[in-house]
């Protein structure tokens, strides 16, 4: 059973590899959601309806999970959004967040203020943090202990959260150590979820 498409992020890696763009999409953001052929586990295609933006406001969240959306929904919503053909994807569930970071050694973030959400758990103070594991997840799913509770300000955050992690990677050698990034990559292999292109 999937989730919802709570955070997304449509990434371009440039031709020529020399630089990435990385562009997140409102989980709240009112859309329609376009039909969308799935393959069932019988080998059958089963086409799901859409929704067209007006009549129920369906949110962008809705492109994954409901009424047994697939990715590849989600991928077909991001292109009727956008108008960018959208190659491939890779899907992070929450236990994949738990596992990356920990793999990692942890993702260092600094905060300015205390974080406390009872409805995540999260209780950080103010000041530098190494988080990993369930304390990861509950930083990147917190919303109630932002300043406007808005989804907007977990982009924010979320963002933050995987620059941090991007570093840890880039500044641990992990890049030109094969067996840290065997290691890595083991992990992530085994925690997301790809196309079949990619896989």
């Amino acid at each position: 059973n999937l989730g919802h498409a709570d955070t997304t992020i449509l990434f371009h890696v440039s031709a020529d590899r020399s630089n990435a763009t990385a562009m997140s999409i409102p989980r709240d953001i009112v859309t329609s959601i376009p039909d969308c052929p799935t393959r069932q586990k019988d080998g059958t295609v089963t086409t799901i309806p859409g929704i067209p933006a007006g009549l129920t406001t369906p949110k962008f969240n809705e492109s994954l999970g409901v009424g047994g959306r697939d990715p590849g929904c989600t991928m077909r919503a991001v292109t009727a959004l956008t108008g960018l053909r959208v190659d491939h994807f890779m899907m992070v569930d929450f236990e994949a967040v738990k596992e990356l970071s920990t793999a990692v050694g942890g993702v260092d973030v600094c905060l300015a203020r205390p974080l406390v959400d009872p409805k995540s758990h999260l209780d950080l103070s103010a000041g530098p943090h190494r988080i990993e594991g369930e304390q990861a997840l509950e930083f990147v799913r917190t919303r109630h202990a932002l300043r406007n509770q808005s989804d907007l300000d977990r982009i924010k955050l979320q963002q933050r959260f995987l620059g941090a992690m991007i570093r840890k990677i880039k500044s641990s050698g992990t890049l030109t150590n094969p067996r840290k990034l065997f290691s890595l990559a083991d992990t992530a292999t085994k925690a997301l979820t790809v196309d079949s292109a990619i896989g």
